[in-house]
């Protein structure tokens, strides 16, 4: 019988500092140094998956699969611009009034551009014009302008 205590003992104290990725490492290396059960034993004493052990020791077998991103590629939910390619447009027609003409705070060589307008007032804008944007995405938005 192998002795589950020890095994969560050690995953709870690293498991903070860990990416998916190191628990799925660490709980596969408890698993395969436990022997025979080892899978069963690890699995109880951390809850994590059969499946997700059996995956890290494959990955422990196998080193050079492991890439430097955690997540596989286009994961993720995409980009609210690439769902809505004239978002962009739109959000820039209903800051332009608010630039000035004049050469200083609104100059077109500036980076930033000034926005009177809260990001609930612009959001609900671009809501009437038929897109779909919530206020929290206002900001990651008027950095791509």
């Amino acid at each position: 019988m192998i002795d589950e205590i020890p095994i969560r003992t050690r995953y709870q104290a690293v498991r903070p500092v860990l990416d998916e990725r190191g628990r799925r490492l660490h709980v596969a290396a408890e698993a395969v140094t436990a022997g025979h059960g080892g899978v069963a034993a690890a699995s109880r004493a951390t809850k994590v998956a059969r499946s997700t052990i059996r995956r890290g020791i494959k990955d422990l077998k196998e080193p050079g699969e492991l890439t430097g991103k955690v997540r596989r590629k286009g994961a993720g939910r995409p980009a609210v611009t690439a769902k809505d390619p004239t978002l962009l447009g739109d959000l820039r027609r209903l800051l332009e009034p608010a630039v000035p003409a004049q050469a200083g705070i609104g100059d077109p060589m500036r980076p930033l551009r000034p926005a009177s307008k809260s990001h609930k007032a612009l959001a609900t804008a671009l809501c009437g014009m038929g897109h779909k944007v919530s206020a929290s995405s206002i900001p990651k938005l008027l950095r791509q302008l």
